[in-house]
């Protein structure tokens, strides 16, 4: 259906708007000004209002419309917006461009799964390089049974989580780097069958860190690629993050997330004589953080020693000396970045994602 058929202006009636929700079949208009930008919403329940405010038929319905409507952008993320419309149960959302707030599209849980279908079916090789070979030491006990790739977030385990969220964006190519219980891990994927994507194992004899497991892959790997580590959980649009890495030509994109903190204590600034200033009463304070996500070109191979081991702290270090302009930071907001390398994160997901499903 044409976004079309779903737009109204402030001075249509209430009876205009009940015809065009019954032939459009859907209980929720887009309203509109004459360039075509988001105003609101009237869906049948605020008709029914209306009617309770002793509007009538032919009443108009700029009194009566939702002027603080739930929107997207553009290029939005399927999942994160399937969250959106189950958690405020509302059954569209107008689809909007960024800048000018025109409505351009719409979309709701049919739509997305029909999107869904389509970016599965439509294949992206990229490879995707998911650091699984960590000892999980901040998930003991469990983790010395279980390794941590392989704990359960309700119906499946981390790893599959990640995987899944990739398959969604049409990503369907990945490595796997193995070092604890590494066996434990090959025979679990052993056990999939029809999987509808491809998994090639790097297998480290011993620890090597991020950067020293990738650079097994050289020769291997052409172009660009996604690296992520394994507590990681992002719910973005995998698509776009890679495109702005491509556009932006750079070695090394890293996902930034900004997180608030707040010292519950009052705090005091003491000046150079050692008397007290001030106290500031528990100060919040914003940082972007490294969410362990990356998108990297294989121009990165020539700053690499095989088979070294060398973390992706190192390897950031040595490019900012050499060029700081071929690092790019993508931001992700709220809500898109869980880590479940840690009990609290870890024991938080499946009640944050509860609506994805």
């Amino acid at each position: 259906m044409r976004v079309e058929k779903l737009l109204i202006f402030e001075k249509n009636t209430i009876r205009s708007c009940l015809k065009k929700l019954n032939a459009t079949g859907k209980r929720c208009l887009i309203v509109v000004n004459e360039n075509k930008k988001l105003l609101g919403t009237l869906t049948d329940g605020d008709c029914r209002r209306a009617f309770l405010n002793s509007a009538n038929l032919d009443s108009i319905i700029k009194k009566y419309y939702n002027k603080k409507p739930i929107y997207e952008i553009s290029n939005y993320n399927i999942l994160l917006v399937k969250r959106k419309l189950k958690k405020y149960k509302i059954e569209l959302l107008p689809v909007v461009n960024q800048k000018t707030k025109k409505v351009v599209s719409f979309t709701d849980l049919e739509k997305l799964d029909e999107k869904k279908k389509i970016t599965r079916n439509k294949k992206n090789n990229t490879p995707v390089i998911i650091m699984a070979g960590g000892l999980g030491s901040r998930m003991k006990p469990f983790t010395n049974i279980l390794p941590k790739p392989l704990l359960p977030i309700e119906n499946q385990t981390v790893i599959e989580k990640i995987i899944n969220n990739f398959i969604v964006c049409g990503f369907n190519n990945f490595y796997i780097s193995i070092n604890f219980k590494s066996k434990i891990i090959k025979s679990f994927f052993d056990e999939i069958v029809n999987k509808d994507y491809k998994i090639t194992f790097i297998e480290e004899k011993k620890a090597l860190g991020t950067i020293g497991s990738i650079s097994l892959l050289k020769n291997k790997i052409k172009g660009n690629f996604f690296v992520c580590n394994c507590d990681t959980i992002m719910e973005i649009d995998f698509k776009n993050l890679l495109k702005f890495h491509t556009d932006k030509e750079d070695i090394i994109t890293l996902v930034a997330h900004k997180k608030n903190l707040e010292i519950p204590y009052g705090v005091c600034e003491i000046d150079k004589n050692g008397k007290l200033s001030s106290v500031n009463e528990k100060p919040k304070k914003s940082f972007m953080v490294n969410t362990g996500l990356y998108v990297l070109n294989s121009k990165i191979f020539s700053f690499m020693q095989r088979n070294k081991k060398a973390d992706m702290n190192q390897m950031i270090d040595k490019i900012l000396k050499k060029d700081k302009e071929k690092i790019a930071v993508f931001p992700s907001y709220e809500n898109q970045w869980f880590d479940v390398g840690e009990w609290k994160g870890y024991l938080d997901l499946p009640k944050l994602l509860k609506n994805d499903h």
